[in-house]
């Protein structure tokens, strides 16, 4: 008596996860296969018992509910250039809004933070602004750190051109100019009297205060008038804070945000003042891993929210796109921080 052989059927699963499909385009595909078949082959990473579907999931869920054949191409390849494959044909084939586009992105970030903005751009068919404006929302919160260096389509290995030319062009005497630029990147938007005012009506500091990005000398200017010692500097006069040792008293400032910069000055405050430590900096600050121990190592004393986003710049154009805060610290507070709701 002759054995039967069972043949068993392969099993199949997404290789990435990515955003469902809306129902009427559903639909439609479901109608379009049931009239003619699946037209476009699935594409799968092997012809084993086990199959990762790097495109065409729905169309094979829609096959096997149907009981129709569903024709397979085998693409072979690494998991991160496989990942890659599936992200970029998903955007070229589907109708993905863009709050889905750039998730998709910021998916393909995640898996290849080293890699160029060109690079992602390319691979993925989306343009490199595009890649850049996602990476720089995740580098804010912290889910991917910045990269030193990056690699290119070439296969070289290159610096961002942000990291090298941020300090140096404050110290080409470009100040000049900026008030002019409202897109300068040099991070130049004075603050607002009421904004320092709203700290110094809530805190209290004793000894000298530095003011380590004075700009035009906007927090300066406040601070003297309500009778403050305060020595005052920027980068623009050759004055590096974050090249410095000297101890001070107190630290108040609006650091610059672009390139991390905001989460550098609040590091380094910390390690040179002796007593308290001001930072004006976005909500979203606040949030991320990454800045954990900047918080717990040293206990912050009060955070003050701005109901209303301040309007920055000397001509009042400068409106600030998110929430910002004061964020204080003081050396000798042990405790839960305050947090207070400014309407000013």
């Amino acid at each position: 008596m002759k054995s039967k052989v069972r043949t068993r059927k392969p099993k199949y699963q997404p290789l990435v996860k990515l955003p469902p499909l809306p129902p009427d385009q559903y639909e439609a595909l479901r109608q379009n296969i049931g009239v003619n078949g699946v037209l476009v082959p699935i594409i799968v990473d092997s012809d084993g018992a086990k199959r990762r579907i790097i495109d065409g999931n729905y169309r094979k869920q829609i096959a096997d509910e149907l009981g129709y054949d569903c024709p397979e191409v085998v693409h072979q390849g690494d998991d991160e250039e496989l990942r890659t494959l599936a992200r970029a044909l998903n955007l070229a084939r589907r109708q993905l809004t863009t709050d889905q586009k750039r998730q998709v992105v910021a998916d393909q970030l995640q898996e290849t933070p080293k890699r160029t903005n060109r690079w992602v751009g390319k691979m993925l068919g989306v343009s490199h602004p595009t890649v850049a404006s996602v990476r720089a929302e995740l580098e804010s919160v912290g889910k991917i750190y910045q990269q030193g260096e990056r690699v290119g389509n070439d296969g070289k290995t290159y610096q961002p051109s942000h990291t090298r030319t941020y300090w140096s062009d404050r110290r080409g005497g470009l100040t000049r100019d900026v008030k002019r630029n409202p897109d300068n990147p040099l991070d130049y938007y004075p603050t607002p009297e009421h904004v320092v005012e709203t700290l110094l009506t809530r805190e209290r500091f004793s000894g000298t205060i530095l003011e380590p990005a004075s700009g035009n000398g906007a927090i300066v200017r406040v601070l003297r008038r309500s009778g403050y010692r305060v020595a005052e500097a920027d980068v623009t006069n050759g004055n590096d804070f974050l090249a410095t040792k000297r101890r001070v008293a107190n630290v108040i400032t609006n650091p610059p945000y672009g390139d991390g910069m905001a989460e550098k000055f609040c590091r380094h405050a910390l390690k040179v003042a002796k007593h308290k430590v001001a930072m004006l900096v976005p909500l979203w600050f606040l949030v991320t891993v990454q800045r954990h121990d900047l918080f717990a190592g040293q206990p912050v004393k009060s955070i003050y929210i701005f109901s209303r986003n301040p309007t920055f710049g000397e001509e009042r154009d400068h409106h600030a796109p998110f929430g910002t805060c004061w964020i204080v610290w003081d050396k000798n507070f042990r405790g839960k921080p305050r947090i207070e709701w400014i309407l000013d």
